[in-house]
């Protein structure tokens, strides 16, 4: 029996996509009989400690600015301007350590740490990025403990992003790769997403590196029962996530629907999520759209097997990240309808994979999207569900543990 601990964001019962990952890898390792603990982001309405499903789970209060953001981020006038000149002061200010960029809470994470791995004798920390926070303690850990600790970084999230090629631009890749450079010459492993193989292997080799599919594909129990009380009538379509202006606008998702509605479908499209900056088109379409809010993890299994159709909504800015509900979406067999909104989005082989749905790249002026949609919509489905459990085995937690039990033996 292994002791491991997990450096994460915000975590069950109000966990991030990041978060979810490593949810599923400490339940996966629970399953195999070892101990886990967890360090992650403390929200306003949780408690610095708990014990949720076996495991131990700690809480550092986020960084000064991610609670700044959070308060003033989405207000217009006067805020919008000072969030702006505290965001280009801090970038500034934060040159010399990049991408450490909330040096306080990672001494903060380092000290906590270090106080579980004496106290509980940890055999292997597994700092999960974002927050770099994870990142920075682990590579500390490793440090001072040398051989008595392995310790694993794992980018579920890209610390590089390709945005233009400005002077910051190059200083962003500079700095960034230097902190790669300090994982990778300390560190026991660092895994990096298959969609990076190519510019890893490029720039770094394989030394201390594997590669790892999102370990997300898990097949829920639906313990807990959640009733939407959906039109028994309508073609009711779900989507689960965040919706916002530039990255994932649903302007032309709800032009599209419209138009399959104006030839006599019958449909409800039902949000759950953050929509933050795009509520008023959310009211210009209550016809047919019905927003809900939130809903907690543990019943959107539920929902969504009761769904007619469920809806995935691409990245259009970081097209070049997964988004990690799509698994979820997969593991329900049912319909998946995916509305694509860049070509190049590396998503997209993952539900040609599944294939049971459509995709529809509404990038592209030409296609013919609203026929597609309408086909799909009206198609006799009978109530069909896709097992594809075989599909994604790449994508399953026991994998990736496997994964990291086999590199660092």
């Amino acid at each position: 029996m292994k002791k491991i601990l997990f450096l994460t964001s915000a975590f069950v019962p109000d966990a991030d996509a990041n978060g979810i990952c490593v949810y599923n890898l400490a339940k996966e390792y629970i399953k195999r009989g070892d101990s886990v603990y967890c360090i992650a982001v403390k929200a306003d309405d949780v408690t610095e400690y708990e014990e949720i499903e076996g495991i131990r789970i700690y809480r550092v209060k986020n960084a000064w600015f991610s609670r700044f953001l959070k308060k003033y981020g989405n207000r217009q006038g006067y805020a919008k301007w000072l969030c702006r000149i505290v965001h280009f002061l801090r970038n500034v200010c934060l040159i010399p350590i990049y991408p450490n960029t909330s040096p306080i809470r990672s001494r903060q994470v380092l000290s906590l740490a270090e106080r579980i791995v004496e106290k509980e004798n940890i055999d292997i920390v597994i700092g999960a990025y974002r927050p770099y926070e994870s990142v920075y303690a682990a590579r500390k850990l490793k440090e001072r403990y040398g051989e008595k600790l392995k310790c694993v970084t794992v980018y579920l999230d890209l610390l590089l992003q390709r945005r233009n090629h400005s002077y910051g631009q190059k200083l962003y890749e500079y700095k960034t790769g230097r902190s790669l450079k300090k994982d990778l010459n300390s560190l026991d492993l660092v895994m990096f997403p298959v969609s990076e193989r190519k510019r890893i292997e490029k720039q770094h080799g394989c030394k201390n590196i594997r590669f790892f599919d999102f370990p997300l594909y898990v097949k829920e129990t639906g313990d807990k029962e959640f009733d939407p009380q959906f039109d028994k009538d309508a073609i009711n379509l779900v989507y689960v996530g965040s919706l916002d202006e530039n990255n994932r606008n649903p302007s032309r998702i709800f032009e599209l629907l419209s138009d399959v509605r104006s030839r006599g479908v019958n449909l409800r499209f039902h949000i759950w999520g953050n929509v933050a900056g795009v509520e008023r088109l959310i009211e210009k379409n209550k016809d047919f759209v019905d927003y809900h809010g939130y809903i907690d993890y543990t019943y959107v299994y539920s929902l969504l097997c009761r769904a007619d159709y469920l809806v995935s909504v691409g990245n259009k800015v970081v097209f070049d990240m997964v988004p990690s509900k799509i698994f979820q979406l997969f593991s329900t067999g049912r319909p998946v309808i995916n509305f694509v909104t860049n070509e190049n989005d590396v998503s997209l082989p993952y539900f040609e994979r599944y294939d049971f749905g459509c995709n529809l790249k509404i990038y592209d002026s030409d296609a013919d999207n609203g026929g597609i949609l309408y086909d799909t919509l009206t198609a006799n489905w009978d109530g069909q569900r896709r097992n594809a459990d075989i599909l994604f085995l790449e994508n399953t937690p026991s994998r990736f543990a496997d994964t990291v039990s086999t590199a660092l033996d």
